[in-house]
């Protein structure tokens, strides 16, 4: 069986920026361990670089 849900969620709870003096992120945490949990692959790259 598949399921399909939407999930909004605003850029600051997609990516975490460790230095504020650097343009580099990472995944934020949180959001992480919940696609983690999930079982769910998200292109977080990709959709923070669009």
């Amino acid at each position: 069986m598949k399921y399909e849900f939407w999930i909004m969620a605003s850029i600051t709870e997609l990516v975490d920026y460790p230095d504020e003096q650097s343009d580099e992120y990472v995944p934020h945490p949180n959001f992480q361990a919940i696609m983690d949990a999930l079982e769910i692959c998200v292109p977080i790259n990709e959709i923070y670089e669009q």
